[in-house]
Parts: structure tokens; sequence; C-alpha cells
């Protein structure tokens, strides 16, 4: 059984800044639409723990390139930063 086949109901993602950069480059490197989809297919929502500004810029870049491809195959996705105690959209 695969790794990702146990999340299938995950419609949020919380990730701290101390893990955000390594899931970031993991999302980032599906490049495939099939795998897109399939890899945790309930998955709505992106929060992040705001990271310095010199890691962000990556985070923001990855994550933002899936949700894109996720968009592109109908399925709605949003991310969001989380700034001190609140979370704050991104376009």
């Amino acid at each position: 059984m695969e790794f990702s086949s146990l999340f299938t109901a995950v419609n949020g993602l919380y990730l701290s800044k101390g893990i955000a950069l390594r899931v970031a480059r993991t999302l980032q490197g599906l490049t495939r639409e099939s795998v897109v989809t399939d890899m945790l297919p309930s998955l709505r929502n992106i929060f992040v723990e705001e990271l310095k500004p010199t890691g962000s810029v990556h985070v923001h870049e990855a994550i933002g390139q899936f949700v894109a491809m996720r968009q592109l195959s109908g399925h709605t996705m949003r991310s969001t930063y989380r700034v001190s105690t609140s979370f704050t959209p991104i376009a």
C-alpha cells in the first residue's frame, strides 16, 4: 500500500515552517496530472506557517504550482500562509 493512499480523506494540510519546504518540494515534483489528482484526492486547503523571506519564496512557488495543477484538473484548491496568529489567503 502506498503511503499517500493512507490519506485519501485529508482535506486540509497544515505545514509547520520546519517541514513546509520539504513538503513543498515534494509537491512541486509531482508533474503528471494523474499523480496530482490521485495524491490526496480530497485535499482542498494547504495552510503553511510563514517562513523567513528566503525560504518562503520557494515554498510559495512550489505550492503555487501544485495548486495550479490541481485547479487545472478541476479540483478546487486554496493555499494560505499563516502570519502571526491568523491565516492570510494569497492569490
